[in-house]
């Protein structure tokens, strides 16, 4: 009986324990990515923004693009590592300049070279209503654009909306 009462103590003591690294890893980037407007630059690509709705949606404003280019994405811990990766899932017709690729599969890279790329806090809420399609104006991809550029006369939202983790 001492032996099954230890045994169901450290149990206990086991589901107080916080969540491994890896599981917060991909919490806090959920955290940055959930109903945000990022702004990216690269020097392959350029400038890009794209808002990343809570729904597992995304929408790409990139340079030269009339309209914004939706895809999926997800996070999930690398199996190996434990940290966390980001995957992107663009349409069949979405083309790739740069890796002349066109989209339909998911692609993933780790989360932390994807985040070296943002230019910028990100934006609460999606402040370009990317999700419709549309695009303010054209983006040019060089020079790199000061963030704070396309944001002059908008007014973010401070309350995020609920931001649940989905599950991949």
């Amino acid at each position: 009986m001492a032996k099954k009462s230890v045994f169901i103590s450290l149990f206990l003591l086991w589901l107080l324990l916080p969540l491994p690294a890896a599981s917060q890893s991909v919490m806090e980037a959920h955290n940055k990515l959930c109903d945000r407007t990022l702004f990216f630059y690269e020097k392959q690509h350029g400038n890009q923004i794209e808002y990343f709705a809570p729904n597992g949606f995304a929408y790409l404003w990139y340079p030269g693009n009339r309209r914004s280019v939706p895809s999926q994405w997800r996070l999930a811990a690398d199996k190996k590592t434990g940290t966390a990766t980001i995957c992107f899932k663009y349409p069949r017709w979405g083309y790739n300049p740069v890796t002349k690729q066109y989209g339909g599969k998911w692609e993933c890279r780790p989360f932390s070279r994807f985040w070296s790329h943002t230019n910028g806090k990100p934006a609460v809420g999606d402040v370009f209503n990317l999700s419709v399609g549309m695009v303010p104006f054209r983006l040019s991809n060089h020079p790199q654009l000061n963030p704070d550029e396309p944001m002059r006369g908008k007014k973010p939202r401070e309350i995020d909306s609920g931001c649940e983790i989905p599950i991949s």
